[in-house]
């Protein structure tokens, strides 16, 4: 990983903002926007979306859930491995939920947890329709020695009950409430005993307000958005292009070449900029992102140029980009890339 040493200076900071956008089907927008320099206006921080847009849509949460099968946990305490004996492949399960887990129960009485956020929200949800069963059981008697629990996995069927709904949340207030809750800060560690805190608070009841009085229902909406802008100076800057292999190979190759050569070697670094990896990665920018864009925007000497500093051991002063999920309550998609842009 390349490591930048070109940069001195006082002035560098790196910030996360995040801007939460409803869409009515009229065109109609209303925004939320919190950001880090609103509390640490110097040294930036970190604003966060922590929630996982598509699972609103009833459509993905059973597509998801009916693509795996489920360890359960926690089998060797309250008695569980011992009503593991007695359970069989393809026994019928129920489903409960507590709290931020679910309880999976044969007749005899609970069998272990699951620990995951879909499957608690199905279980919550009218419109979904779970069925469990075992899918493959090794009860304590019979692992080998030294083993301290049962090993028990499930499948489960996820069915969308009501097919006229598309999102698991039922009204305008509870989205609102549901967006604003995901919406996070690290002001804690810039507290200056001010009053943001409070004045974030004021601006989340307002958005839920403003919200739950102009949209009449959940089926007048068109689009739901987050968008993380990241903004980055100084030795704060996210090296991704300069960490790129494939980009800088190919920025070797049009530096070293003149006339139509280069020309080519332009049309193919040019062609790598415009089509999304899964292999960009930064160390603060665009984590978890299959859908990695670049953006660029120049003619034939900018492109040298960039390439001719991507092969110096010049990093960018600044760098930005943007973490962009949308779901279309239209059409029933959800959308998510980080584009990057390069300096």
């Amino acid at each position: 990983m390349k490591i930048r040493t070109d940069f001195v200076t006082n002035s560098s900071s790196s910030s996360f903002s995040v801007v939460v956008t409803i869409q009515r089907k009229d065109g109609k927008t209303y925004s939320f926007e919190e950001s880090p320099y609103d509390y640490s206006p110097d040294a930036g921080g970190v604003c966060s979306f922590d929630e996982d847009l598509a699972s609103l849509l009833i459509a993905i949460i059973v597509n998801k859930i009916n693509k795996h099968q489920y360890t359960l946990q926690e089998v060797d305490e309250e008695g569980r491995n011992d009503r593991i004996e007695n359970v069989s492949v393809g026994d019928q399960l129920t489903l409960e939920k507590k709290d931020d887990y679910v309880e999976v129960l044969s007749k005899e009485g609970s069998l272990g947890t699951l620990w995951n956020k879909l499957i608690v929200l199905a279980v919550d949800s009218d419109a979904i329709e779970l069925k469990a069963n075992v899918d493959s059981v090794t009860p304590l008697s019979k692992r080998r020695k030294g083993a301290k629990e049962a090993f028990i996995s499930v499948k489960i069927d996820a069915e969308q009950k009501d097919k006229g709904k598309i999102l698991t949340i039922d009204n305008v207030s509870e989205l609102a409430t549901f967006l604003m809750d995901a919406v996070s800060d690290d002001y804690y560690i810039w507290n200056e005993e001010d009053d943001y805190e409070q004045e974030i608070a004021e601006r989340k009841s307002a958005f839920i307000k403003e919200v739950s009085k102009k949209i009449a229902s959940i089926e007048d909406i068109a689009k739901i958005s987050v968008d993380r802008h990241y903004y980055a100076i100084g030795e704060e800057v996210d090296l991704i292009a300069d960490n790129d292999q494939k980009l800088v190979k190919l920025a070797k190759k049009v530096i070293s070449a003149s006339g139509d050569e280069q020309e080519k070697a332009l049309e193919e670094m040019l062609a790598y900029i415009r089509t999304p990896s899964a292999d960009r990665k930064g160390f603060s920018f665009g984590r978890g992102y299959d859908d990695f864009r670049y953006y660029w925007e120049g003619d034939s000497d900018d492109l040298i140029a960039l390439a001719e500093r991507l092969c110096s051991n010049y990093g960018p002063d600044e760098c930005g980009g943007t973490e962009h999920n949308e779901i279309d309550l239209i059409r029933g998609v959800v959308e998510k890339y980080a584009s990057f842009g390069l300096r």
